[in-house]
């Protein structure tokens, strides 16, 4: 579960560098490879899952804070890795060939595999810090991807709102949150 991110992670730092290199060569699909892998190695989960079986995996993050890196699979979390990595596999190949010879593609790889590991780590993560940070983690990467061209103006702007707009978003369900609990607090009194 740990490496569904790590290797998507790696994937984006190496990305900016690999790009250039990949597009010299005409070879800039290869990147969904990487998805294309993650998601053939999902699917090796898939008939103990389908029986009911669940995976969990906890990496010390930090010990002296009682801080760990959980990840679980089940069903659902399962389904939507398969639908992150599977679709993410095609829109790599479809966007090496539709942006090829653009002077940014090694950014917007390296954004997309930010994206992808951060909704990886969204639904498999099992704490609900790694949730919130996973959570945040999409909503800034979903900006970047918006707004990465900023010699176009409109894409900033549209990024900049969405960026804004999740910040809205985020916030009407905290204060419900805290008026809920607010609630239930005064009713248990």
């Amino acid at each position: 579960m740990l490496v569904f991110v790590l290797i998507v992670v790696l994937a984006s730092a190496l990305s900016p560098f690999l790009v250039p290199w990949l597009a010299s060569r005409q070879k800039v699909g290869l990147l969904a490879l990487v998805p294309a892998s993650l998601f053939a190695y999902a699917l090796s989960y898939l008939p103990a899952v389908s029986e009911g079986q669940t995976f969990t995996q906890v990496a010390q993050w930090m010990p002296s804070l009682g801080l760990t890196l959980s990840f679980y699979i089940d069903g659902l979390s399962l389904l939507f890795v398969l639908l992150i990595t599977g679709i993410g596999s095609f829109i790599v190949w479809f966007a090496s060939d539709y942006m090829r010879g653009h002077c940014d593609l090694g950014r917007i790889f390296l954004w997309f595999f930010a994206f992808m590991a951060a909704m990886l780590g969204l639904v498999t993560s099992d704490n609900l810090l790694l949730l919130f940070v996973f959570w945040e983690l999409t909503s800034i990467t979903s900006y970047m991807l918006i707004g990465f061209n900023p010699r176009v103006r409109k894409n900033s702007k549209v990024g900049a709102t969405r960026l804004i707009c999740d910040g809205r978003r985020r916030l009407i369900v905290d204060d419900r949150g805290c008026s809920l609990k607010q609630s239930v607090r005064y009713i248990t009194d």
